[in-house]
């Protein structure tokens, strides 16, 4: 099933902004970074610390993914 991530701040170092990614059923969010980790190894120490958000909401990495789902993945930033 294909979702589509969008990605912000550090993580467009190693992703597009927008990427579509074909993953299994009943993927989770975790399942997810495994597989970004996967495309960009060198990505993991910052997906490790990734907040995700799927219909507007913050998810934990158990959430459960379903098809055409957007999720969004904030690394940690600062600034001001």
């Amino acid at each position: 099933m294909d979702v589509t991530i969008h990605v912000y701040a550090g993580l467009k170092d190693y992703f597009k902004p927008q990427i579509t990614l074909d993953i299994i059923d009943k993927s989770t969010v975790k399942d997810l970074f495994l597989q970004m980790t996967a495309l960009r190894p060198e990505s993991k120490n910052t997906l490790d610390c990734c907040k995700a958000v799927v219909q507007k909401e913050f998810v934990n990495e158990d959430y459960i993914l379903s098809q055409g789902e957007e999720i969004l993945l904030f690394p940690p930033s600062s600034g001001g």
